[in-house]
């Protein structure tokens, strides 16, 4: 629904870019299936192709997903992804 929302709320060739956490090892079959679960840390990481599947869904080109480091915790690298998805021009 978010998603949804943001594509209805950017003209057409607007993008969206955000970042999100990439899940830990071990990924689960439960994990895999859904595309998405929640760390122990209390936030969600989302797979890569789940990401690129319901940007697609949503309404927007095949979206750039990117590794990148968003923060350090504890002192170690949290992986993540950095999304840049834009609104197909009309």
């Amino acid at each position: 629904e978010a998603l949804a929302a943001a594509r209805h709320a950017l003209r057409p060739g607007g993008r969206l870019l955000f970042t999100v956490e990439a899940p830990a090892p071990p990924w689960s079959a439960t994990d895999e299936q859904a595309g998405w679960r929640l760390q122990t840390s209390g936030r969600y990481a989302h797979d890569r192709a789940y990401l690129r599947a319901t940007l697609q869904e949503a309404g927007f080109e095949p979206p750039d997903v990117a590794a990148i480091v968003p923060r350090i915790e504890a002192g170690l690298d949290v992986a993540g992804w950095l999304v840049s998805a834009r609104v197909a021009a009309t």
